[in-house]
């Protein structure tokens, strides 16, 4: 009996030594300026915690934020052939970005806003338990400082998104938007770089047509 004494003791002390510190720490916690840190961290997580953060997605598939498709090497060729063949692939690969910013509005569209959840969720993701249960204690004022932080990123990316469009003479935007209205399934971020290579290096092989 005493020696089962002692070894709960000399499990339960230590957790219940961390659980104070925890207490202790959560009672000092500058919410905001612990929520912009860790807001501004994120990196997104391994492959599977980004999978599964997929369930978000409230629209058509496939979830480009968290799971973006890579589309097969067949598809890939042949949307090179039709540039190619359209005469466009040069005007593709100098308004790459241009195009990559109609993939991130198209998802934003399909994929809907975030919500608490989502937002708190990306942290967590990449946390252990210690981060996971302070943002369930505070996903609300983690989630408000998401996305102000958020909506000051998306005003910049906005402005240079018009820049860049600007850019493209009037012919070439409308035939650039009618291929990307095509394959818009496989060019979110994977399809369009795995595009935008196959595209460059037959250019460098054939020239610009």
């Amino acid at each position: 009996m005493c020696r089962t004494r002692r070894v709960v003791a000399v499990l339960c002390v230590p957790a219940i030594v961390a659980i104070g510190a925890f207490c202790v720490w959560q009672g000092t916690l500058d919410v905001d300026a612990w929520a912009l840190r860790e807001v501004s961290s994120v990196r997104g997580g391994s492959d599977e915690a980004r999978a599964a953060l997929s369930r978000f997605h409230r629209g058509e598939p496939p979830c480009d934020e968290y799971q973006s498709p890579t589309p097969p090497a067949a598809e890939v060729a042949a949307m090179v052939d039709e540039l190619k063949r359209a005469g466009t692939l040069d005007d593709f690969i100098a308004n790459a970005d241009a195009v990559g910013g109609w993939a991130r509005k198209d998802e934003a569209e399909r994929h809907g806003p975030a919500s608490d959840d989502e937002l708190c969720a990306r942290i967590a993701a990449e946390h252990d338990w210690t981060v996971r249960i302070t943002l369930a204690l505070h996903c609300a004022e983690v989630a408000k400082t998401a996305r102000r932080e958020d909506a000051s990123v998306a005003w910049v990316i906005e402005r240079n998104q018009r820049r860049l469009e600007r850019a493209i003479p009037p012919t070439k935007y409308e035939a650039l938007q009618k291929f990307y209205g095509r394959h818009r399934g496989s060019l979110g971020r994977e399809g369009l770089m795995s595009l935008f290579r196959a595209a460059t290096l037959r250019e460098a092989l054939h020239g610009p047509r």
